[in-house]
């Protein structure tokens, strides 16, 4: 489970993030939670000028998925 904690990445490790991000397909599950119900997952948090975006990423089967609180799950081939 996320714990907190605050982590530096590299450009081409952020750059990874963001593109797994943008290149994940659309599921037809939608959130319902204000986090992921599996017990581990990932916060990654982009501050924007106005506002902060807010993605949790986790395993799930042989998939990697990437939620969007309250709006969209959506999947990134692992």
């Amino acid at each position: 489970r996320s714990n907190g904690a605050t982590l530096t990445v590299i450009a081409e490790e952020f750059e990874m993030i963001v593109d797994g991000i943008s290149d994940s397909k659309p599921t037809r599950k939608m959130s319902v939670n204000d986090h992921p119900t599996v017990d581990e997952y990932y916060t990654v948090v982009i501050e924007g000028e106005d506002r902060a975006y807010r993605y949790y990423v986790y395993e799930e089967g042989s998939k990697v998925y990437v939620e969007v609180p309250y709006l969209s799950f959506r999947y990134a081939v692992s």
